[in-house]
């Protein structure tokens, strides 16, 4: 067996004869692949400017190499994540956390997500970096930064909101109390969703919760502490006496509730009703208001500040007319009264009408602007009736509709 040299190491042989040649395959003119036995020399630079091919021992390296302690060290301890969306966190806190009267009746549902938030994110921060405690603190800093600015929005937009509605209405300084009562109650908020969780298992490190579950958890906890307001409503009161210039969670949610609905009024169907129409309408959405304040557990001397306020604003909202006898005053207030023994709307409502109207509020027949055809009895029992269903159901949006306005106007505007 002949051992032949691989092409391109050593001088090539004398081309053998003609005619050895014709018994060899002939060569292509395209040969699809490089021989394997050769050394083909590559793109100067394939590795960029520095690094080229030198020979085909080896290549060459042409730059300068770094510095020791150049090159960064990553601590394994950097590479863990808390999960934690700052974006959605700072976003929150920065925009989600005002009061206006437009929402003014969600003052206790925005104290309850802010402190969920608060304490779903402190949790997780203090289970991901137990044994981290510079990172813990670094991002508790961030967190407490983001809270304390949601806080400030809060508590300012609630005073220039709602205590400047308490203030017009005759309430002079109580808008500073109230702020600071919001303040005191988001911070007990914040202690008892802690124990809630504590309770429930909610921050044990072997479940490792995201802090999206927990704020969620948390969330939960607080609609049911909403709904089952009875087993609540004595402890507020009793914390609400510690201190007369302070307010209960539920007292502050009261106080937004009366404001938003006396915001809602639209002063323009004024100009549809005489004195005497104004004057029970008015009365039926006071006696509305003071229904809606006793289901909701107020006690006497909290409902009497935020009716003594929304009458108030009634009579500024008429013009004046609930404290002039020439217009609707004398029928107001004396609905009003009646109102304090019985407590029935529609009783009320009726002994007015026969004192003030006569046998035209029941007899007289009206087409309403949809066509229906009643009497100004029926139209308000029918009105008073949908208001208390609202209420039986807990349709809160419903029931400061119909406080707000009841849209009971005279013949001459369906006319």
């Amino acid at each position: 067996m002949e051992i032949r040299p691989a092409s391109g190491f050593r001088p090539e042989k004398t081309a053998p004869s003609a005619s050895k040649a014709g018994s060899r395959p002939k060569k292509t003119q395209n040969q699809p692949h490089p021989r394997m036995d050769t050394y083909e020399r590559t793109d100067d630079s394939p590795f960029g400017r520095q690094m080229k091919s030198g020979s085909r021992e080896g290549i060459v390296w042409d730059g300068t190499v770094p510095s020791p302690g150049t090159l960064k060290v990553i601590d394994p301890n950097d590479l863990i994540r808390d999960g934690i969306d700052w974006e959605r966190v700072e976003h929150y806190y920065t925009q989600n956390t005002e009061i206006t009267l437009d929402n003014a009746d969600s003052v206790e549902r925005t104290v309850d997500s802010m402190a969920a938030m608060y304490v779903a994110v402190q949790k997780k921060l203090e289970s991901t970096y137990a044994d981290q405690e510079d990172k813990l603190s670094e991002n508790m800093q961030r967190l407490d930064s983001l809270f304390a600015q949601g806080k400030t929005r809060l508590i300012s937009s609630f005073r220039s909101s709602v205590g400047r509605f308490y203030e017009s209405t005759g309430n002079k300084g109580i808008a500073s109390s109230m702020g600071n009562s919001l303040s005191d109650a988001l911070d007990k908020r914040i202690q008892e969703l802690e124990s809630m969780g504590d309770e429930k298992g909610l921050f044990s490190k072997e479940k490792n919760y995201s802090y999206d579950f927990l704020y969620v958890a948390l969330s939960v906890d607080s609609l049911v502490k909403q709904e089952n307001q009875a087993d609540s409503v004595e402890n507020e009161k009793n914390d609400s006496l510690k201190n007369d210039k302070s307010f209960s969670l539920k007292e502050l949610q009261a106080a937004g509730f009366v404001a938003k609905a006396a915001s809602k009024m639209d002063s323009r169907e004024l100009l549809f009703l005489n004195g005497k129409e104004l004057g029970i309408q008015l009365a039926v959405r006071y006696m509305k208001m003071a229904t809606f304040l006793d289901r909701s557990g107020m006690d006497k001397e909290m409902s009497s500040l935020l009716l003594g306020s929304f009458g108030a604003y009634l009579d500024q909202y008429s013009g004046g007319a609930l404290t002039d006898a020439s217009q609707s005053s004398s029928l107001y207030q004396y609905a009003v009264k009646q109102y304090d023994s019985t407590k029935d709307i529609a009783e009320i409502v009726a002994q007015s009408a026969i004192r003030y109207f006569g046998d035209s509020f029941f007899s007289e027949f009206l087409i309403y602007g949809n066509g229906a055809g009643m009497a100004r009895s029926t139209r308000y029992n029918l009105d008073i009736s949908q208001f208390m269903t609202a209420l039986e159901q807990g349709d809160s949006a419903s029931v400061l509709q119909s406080i707000a306005g009841n849209r009971i106007y005279p013949s001459s505007f369906y006319g």
